[in-house]
């Protein structure tokens, strides 16, 4: 692998960072960070670069739809409801 293929490291301290953040602002984070993926995916997509093969076509429907996915679920409110990526018992959940 390039260095250039190779994704700057986080620094060490990121776990305890990340502890002191709400349960909304690690979900906005892990929104943030699907977002990225999606541009990054559609960005090869568009690239010359681009094999236009089964799986190649897979892998950006899934990551599309697993996006979307996550742009889907509503804000958390606890901790509980973060780690288990749905919402709480509603008429519309």
């Amino acid at each position: 692998m390039r260095e250039a293929d190779t994704p700057p490291q986080e620094p060490a301290d990121h776990l305890r960072a990340r502890a002191e953040l709400t349960p909304r602002q690690q979900a906005a984070a892990i929104r943030a960070a699907a977002a990225e993926v999606r541009w990054r995916v559609q960005e090869w997509r568009h690239s010359p670069g681009w094999q236009d093969t089964p799986t190649n076509a897979y892998r950006y429907q899934v990551t599309v739809v697993a996006v979307a996915a996550f742009d889907a679920l509503p804000e958390p409110a606890t901790d509980q409801e973060l780690r288990a990526g749905r919402c709480r018992p509603t008429p519309t959940c």
